[in-house]
């Protein structure tokens, strides 16, 4: 299975964020276990100091170059999407640099493209509706202002689609939700890591809403092997959701880490109503599994007590 991987240079993009620091430490581990002889060349805008790899400093809005050979690709630079976020820079790292990417790509004659992108191309979750799956078609426009992050990912993957057609590039779209495990923030936009966070430190947990939202969470070492079941895989030219069915409401969340921290309290701000629409983000997971033969190995509970003793 790993053979694919012998003697081979991926590249990947945007090194210095959760994705890439999850996927580093998973390929670094499956070099050594593998003697693969694996080379992994890591772009960022900020170079960290480790030996395992080669890291460049780079703007994804530039073009890339890169005298090494490249055999696979993983595509995961994307700006941190929050209330203070500009729109126009969003959609011009998440579309200039997927086209910069792309050209790259079919400059190198690379074998394999995995664009990493989000479940906020679906929009807003239907009440009605219990999981994502691929061929829901949201009725958001692209260029919906409310959600630029998820349209600049929607029309990456237009771009993507597109430009591997046309020039015979393989390509797997993987559409992330949420996760949990080693790595993620507990300094960012992720409820589960402020979660964590506060409880080690302050020990009380607040929630803002009023804790019926519904969300799931896949382990960062799940999601790497799940990427690399895409990257080793001989489909090309679909989408996948990427990310975990097992749904929780962001107040059993609380419990759970609340349960694993001891004397942490939970603090809800609104009380729960009935004209509150709770709101879910939950992914149909069932076509990945089914085709890239890819199963949810740690529990949310495991995941979350990997996040309480690692220190980055």
């Amino acid at each position: 299975m790993f053979n694919k991987l012998k003697n081979k240079t991926i590249l990947i993009t945007g090194g210095t964020g959760f994705f890439g620091k999850v996927l580093i430490d998973f390929f670094f581990n499956l070099n050594e276990e593998h003697n693969l002889n694996l080379q992994l060349i890591v772009t960022a805008r900020s170079v960290l100091k480790d030996d395992r790899i080669k890291f460049l400093a780079h703007d994804i809005k530039e073009p890339l170059v890169i005298d090494e050979k490249i055999d696979f690709i993983i595509h995961a630079a994307t700006p941190v999407a929050n209330d203070a976020s500009s729109p126009d820079h969003l959609l011009e790292v998440i579309v200039n640099g997927t086209q910069n990417v792309l050209n790259f790509a079919h400059e190198n004659k690379i074998t394999k493209l995995i664009n990493i992108s989000s479940g906020a191309v679906y929009g807003t979750q239907p009440k009605e509706l219990s999981k994502l799956d691929e061929s829901y078609a949201s009725k958001v426009s692209v260029y919906e202002p409310t959600n630029i992050y998820g349209s600049g990912k929607r029309i990456a993957e237009n771009l993507v689609t597109k430009f591997c057609r046309e020039h015979g590039i393989s390509y797997l779209t993987l559409r992330c939700f949420a996760f949990s495990g080693e790595y993620l923030p507990q300094n960012a936009q992720f409820a589960i890591g402020n979660f964590v966070r506060d409880a080690k430190k302050d020990g009380v947990i607040k929630i803002k809403g009023d804790g019926s939202a519904i969300r799931s969470y896949l382990d960062s070492n799940d999601m790497a092997e799940w990427v690399l079941a895409a990257l080793l895989s001989d489909e090309t030219d679909k989408n996948y959701n990427l990310g975990s069915e097992h749904e929780v409401t962001i107040l059993q969340l609380a419990e759970i880490i609340a349960g694993l921290i001891p004397s942490t309290k939970i603090e809800v701000e609104n009380k729960l109503s009935a004209n509150i629409k709770t709101n879910r983000y939950i992914p149909d997971v069932s076509k990945i599994m089914s085709e890239l033969g890819v199963t949810q190995k740690v529990s949310l509970k495991n995941s979350i007590e990997k996040m309480i003793k690692f220190e980055s």
